[in-house]
């Protein structure tokens, strides 16, 4: 668990990549933060995760890669093609819309600049210390999930006093997190709508990728 690592304030961004044959696709965002400064990760965050796929490599172009398939019939190869094509405007609308949400949510995230700042200040103060602790964990801290004053308190590399310091600091930390999430809920609030517009689309991914499902079974099974 690291407690000390400094991360980004922002949203991480990641679009669509074409690299399986069945599309799986994971635009997701999230803040890129150590364990150790609790699970503040982006509300915006969507997944569509295509539950079987295939690696196919980025240079090969769908109708390609689908002639090497030898334990397919022609129509079913035809299929694949077809239903690859038909989810290719979904995926503009994909792109689209995370790139919104991504720009909305970051610029609503900016506002929490200040109170990320006073976080990285009181870790400095007593950085030797956070880095005494994470990094002579032992099986007890692992245990406590994320409650992160007991990490301390079970750890056995610092002595009472300096728990006690962690402590106070960690509980500065925890307020400090009250006041970020109002903005993690404001960029949730006011994305709520292309959420909902990334999901229909997604969905109709998903409904296409349902009809070949039994074809991509053939070949997972080869």
């Amino acid at each position: 668990m690291n407690h000390f690592s400094k991360f980004k304030n922002t949203a991480a961004f990641g679009l669509l990549t074409a690299v399986v044959a069945v599309s799986s696709v994971a635009p997701a965002f999230a803040a890129e933060l150590p364990a150790g400064y609790g699970s503040h990760v982006n509300p915006v965050n969507t997944e569509y995760d295509q539950s079987a796929t295939l690696a196919q490599p980025a240079d090969v172009s769908m109708a390609d890669y689908v002639k090497t398939l030898d334990m397919l019939t022609p129509e079913e190869k035809d299929l694949l093609v077809a239903a690859e094509n038909a989810k290719a405007p979904y995926y503009v609308q994909m792109n689209k819309l995370t790139e919104q949400i991504h720009t909305k949510t970051n610029e609503i995230l900016k506002g929490a600049d200040p109170l990320f700042d006073k976080i990285f200040a009181i870790k400095d103060v007593h950085k030797d210390l956070w880095t005494k602790v994470d990094t002579n964990e032992n099986e007890a801290q692992k245990t406590a999930g994320d409650d992160y004053i007991k990490f301390i308190q079970l750890s056995t590399a610092v002595t009472k006093a300096e728990k006690d310091q962690l402590i106070r600091d960690q509980k500065e930390i925890d307020a400090l997190y009250k006041k970020v999430d109002v903005y993690y809920a404001k960029a949730a609030e006011e994305t709520a709508d292309l959420n909902a517009q990334l999901d229909a689309v997604i969905k109709n991914i998903q409904s296409i990728d349902s009809k070949t499902a039994s074809i991509w079974e053939k070949v997972y099974t080869k």
